[in-house]
This record gives structure tokens, sequence and C-alpha cells, in this order.
């Protein structure tokens, strides 16, 4: 009788819960889609962050142009679902990425050095409009802030306090740590500024 039941429990429950979990998936999915389809009317570029996964997608009008593997994730703060998000500010942990001051008539072209991928810096924050901090973090032997902000025991002793900043102000807020190859996180800051679009995607 007890096998029946249980045969029974399984015939019923097994189905509904792979029925279950792939309505989920389709949500996810066409939720996906309407981002993408409203971004692809536009000429500007945007990020998928897959947090899940672990992948960096740079795409314009729904074609993928430029795909960077993530390392290692890490999070904490609010749950993040799926959201599409605004780029604000880019914070860099070294020395600011820039031109020389122009001055007519005074600065001589060859004085002037057109920036580079190289130039770009390979440790740095992404903060968006709805309160996400994306720090991103190459794995490199650089000394100094860098590396002082890159040591995981460091990171996770300054989130929380961050958190309890905006939970005070009654804000969402959730912080996001990226472990990048040198030459991707250099190009990824590169492809973005200000503004740029980016659909963050949750690792559950």
């Amino acid at each position: 009788m007890i096998k029946r039941i249980i045969v029974f429990l399984l015939l019923v429950l097994v189905p509904y819960g792979a029925e279950a979990a792939d309505a989920i998936v389709s949500s996810t999915a066409k939720k996906l889609l309407e981002y993408e389809f409203e971004l692809a009317k536009t000429e500007q570029l945007y990020a998928i962050i897959d947090l899940k996964a672990k992948v960096i997608r740079v795409k314009l009008k729904g074609l993928l142009l430029e795909s960077y593997p993530v390392n290692d994730v890490r999070i904490q703060g609010d749950y993040l679902g799926m959201q599409m998000d605004v780029l604000e500010e880019k914070v860099q942990f070294t020395q600011a990425v820039g031109r020389p001051e122009i001055k007519p008539g005074v600065t001589k072209s060859e004085d002037v050095k057109a920036l580079e991928l190289a130039d770009m810096p390979e440790n740095y924050l992404l903060r968006t409009q709805e309160h996400a901090d994306i720090s991103i973090f190459s794995q490199t032997t650089e000394k100094g802030l860098a590396s002082f902000k890159h040591h995981p025991l460091t990171w996770n002793l300054i989130t929380p306090l961050q958190i309890l900043q905006h939970v005070w102000k009654k804000e969402r807020f959730t912080a996001i740590r990226l472990l990048m190859n040198p030459v991707d996180a250099q190009a990824l800051f590169w492809h973005f500024s200000e503004g740029s679009v980016f659909i963050i995607l949750s690792p559950e």
C-alpha cells in the first residue's frame, strides 16, 4: 500500500515540478527577449551580465559582438532577479584614465597621445542607477588601493557597511564582485560609458 502511494505521488508531483520549472525558465527568457527587443530599436551598445553562466555579453541590436568570461562571482545585498539598469558612474581604483589638459596655441599635437585599450584600468567600479555596485577586478599582482579592495576579506568587511547605509536610507542595494582576466576587464571598461544599459541576470 505504501509503495503504491509513493508511486502515485511521484507520478503526480514530478511532472508538476518539471512544468513549474519550465514555466519559470520561460518567464525569464520572455522577459529577457522583451528587454532586448526594446534595446534593439536603438543604436546603443548594451551588456548582458549573466551571473549564473559567469559571462558578460556585449551586444548591439541583438547581435553578439563580444563575450567576456567571469572567473568568480560574489554577491551581497538585495536579491537581484532580472533587471535592466543604467550605468551611472565609473569609478577607478587606480590612477584615472584621461587626456592631459589641452591648451589652444600652447599644447603641441605630438604631446597629445590617443588613449588605447592598454591605457584602460583593470580594477574599477560600475555604479548603476538602481543601486547596484559592480566591482571589476583582474587577476593581477597589482599593489596599492586596487589590491587592498581586491582582497575577499576586505570586500566582505566593507560591503555590509554599504548595505547598512542603504538600509538606513530605505534604498535597495546590491554589491557584485567580478573577477576577470586583465585584458577582458580593460575591454569592458573601454566599451561602456555613463548612460550605457546593462541587463543583469541573477545566479539563481
